[in-house]
């Protein structure tokens, strides 16, 4: 009862301040208690310069409703059917957040128009469903194609092969149902490799762990932005990627224990340093960071896992366990997704060229490398 009493009170507050008023705890109530609904608590607005007609108004509006259901000083009606938060708002600064039309003709900082297919809720939308890379083709090293499939064909040509092996293999969520006996096979691989191997594993999987938050914080710099669809269901889908990255890169560092029994995993959660952000509309640094983290870095991510997964399979004796053909396949899907997150950092460049006033880079994949020249 008191932790209900306690949130209520602090969406009591939340509500009441969208509709300029004070809260007034007098007026507190919670006709049906904790019910099935959980937590359902209502309120009153007090708005001294405007107790009926102008509370009532800023009521119906998200303003109020959003945070909770509050009952209007002289008026019968309720904010919110039910007295509960309709889904899981966005709060920031004790504010419940939604999008509203851009001003594109007066805010030179967003970008001006967009092709149909870029609209919020346009029928035939571009929703950002793209196949995988070399998924279910035999990339070949003479073969074009975008930046994914320019990483993709690199490595091939660094390794000195002529097409890609695993063609039935898209990316890390393809192979997802598969991951307990590949993980288990690629463990007893690894169990025999030097230790530093196993250690490189463990940093890639912290470093896949941070990569989740960073794609979570790009999706809300893409929504400040007011990025369309298509680039935020590429930028969600890259945070669900990375999760599995992490738990891979971290079960293959779990291969240094010699018995199979003891593979568990770590032994305590994961927990991410606690911080602070600030999301402002900055297109120019949203430029930047697309090409130094996303072309480059994801980029180099994908050249570096394409060769793990390819130096894997050559170390594959004929005579030996599927061990080096399961690291081969887990690398190799990783490294499709990175090729496909760089490929993300090119569309968002080329989404930010009218409004920064930049064309999009030059960029070359050569010599192991992705190399960016501005134009």
């Amino acid at each position: 009862k008191l932790a209900c009493f306690a949130s209520s009170l602090l969406l009591v507050s939340l509500a009441c301040s969208g509709c300029g008023g004070e809260t007034n705890t007098d007026h507190f109530y919670n006709e049906g208690g904790c019910d099935d609904w959980g937590c359902a608590p209502c309120c009153q607005c007090v708005c001294p310069d405007h107790p009926t007609e102008g509370c009532s108004e800023q009521a119906l509006s998200s303003q109020c409703s959003d945070a909770c259901c509050a009952k209007m000083p002289n008026t019968t009606g309720a904010c919110n059917e039910g007295c509960m938060v309709a889904g899981r708002p966005y709060i920031a600064q004790q504010r419940s957040l939604t999008a509203s039309l851009a001003p594109q003709l007066k805010d030179t900082r967003l970008p001006q128009g967009q092709p149909e297919a870029d609209a919020w809720g346009f029928v035939r939308g571009d929703l950002g469903h793209h196949p995988a890379p070399g998924a279910g083709v035999a990339a070949r090293v003479e073969d074009g194609g975008g930046l994914a499939s320019q990483l993709m064909v690199e490595a091939l040509r660094s390794a000195g092969l002529a097409a890609n092996p695993w063609p039935e293999i898209g990316g890390s969520l393809g192979l997802e149902p598969h991951l307990p006996d590949l993980l288990a096979e690629a463990q007893a691989h690894l169990a025999a490799s030097p230790p530093e191997a196993r250690e490189r594993w463990h940093g890639d999987g912290l470093a896949e762990h941070a990569s989740v938050g960073s794609f979570a914080k790009l999706c809300v710099e893409l929504l400040v932005a007011g990025a369309p669809p298509r680039l935020l269901r590429q930028a969600i889908k890259a945070q669900e990627e990375e999760l599995l990255h992490a738990h891979i890169s971290l079960a293959l560092a779990d291969s240094r224990k010699a018995d199979a029994s003891a593979r568990t995993g770590l032994s305590s959660p994961l927990q991410f340093p606690e911080h602070s952000l600030d999301f402002k509309l900055d297109l120019v640094s949203m430029r930047r960071a697309s090409i130094d983290e996303g072309l480059k870095g994801e980029g180099h991510s994908a050249l570096k896992l394409f060769k793990q997964a390819l130096e894997a399979l050559n170390d594959q004796a004929p005579t030996q366990a599927a061990g080096p053909s399961a690291l081969s396949k887990l690398a190799w899907a990783m490294a499709n997704d990175e090729a496909r997150h760089a490929t993300l950092a090119s569309d968002i460049v080329e989404w930010l060229s009218h409004a920064t006033a930049r064309q999009h880079p030059e960029v070359v994949v050569r010599s192991g490398a992705v190399e960016v020249t501005e134009l």
